[in-house]
């Protein structure tokens, strides 16, 4: 049920919602976060202590969805923006169980479901672009995410 209210939501604000900002991105998408694979560096304020990139997440661009690692099993879903707000909704997740990051795992898929907004910070290191994604819930940082892209 809580899917068909998300789907119901989702194409109303689509079809009456649209940034008025010249040049920002349409409703529902942001060109920033598309395709670059975010590794989850801090969860709930504290430095996370597990492999890097174990858990991780994957915006696409053409059809709004995501996916990733959550530690032992894999998720994918949907998200969609409007300005700093941001809603993120898994629908699928792999049933696998692990002796290892269970808790971590649990812990991390909640937060997806509690993020209400989000920040983008892009800087240049050389040659490289330091993105760092914070999701957001409840006025608080639920989670931090890291993500290069350039070449050396």
């Amino acid at each position: 049920m809580r899917i068909l209210a998300f789907f119901f939501l989702f194409a109303v604000l689509q079809s009456s919602c649209h940034s008025t900002k010249p040049g920002s991105p349409h409703f529902g998408k942001n060109p920033d976060l598309y395709g670059l694979r975010f590794s989850l560096i801090r969860m709930d304020g504290v430095a996370i202590k597990a492999p890097p990139g174990l858990i991780h997440i994957t915006f696409e661009s053409d059809d709004n969805r995501m996916s990733g690692g959550a530690g032992c099993n894999s998720y994918a879903g949907m998200w969609t923006v409007h300005e700093e707000m941001m809603k993120l909704l898994p629908l699928q997740v792999t049933e696998m169980v692990c002796t290892e990051h269970m808790e971590l795992e649990q812990r991390y898929l909640a937060i997806l479901r509690e993020t209400e907004s989000y920040s983008l910070e892009v800087k240049r290191e050389g040659d490289f672009k330091i993105h760092t994604l914070i999701l957001s819930g409840k006025g608080r940082e639920l989670a931090a995410f890291r993500s290069e892209s350039g070449r050396k």
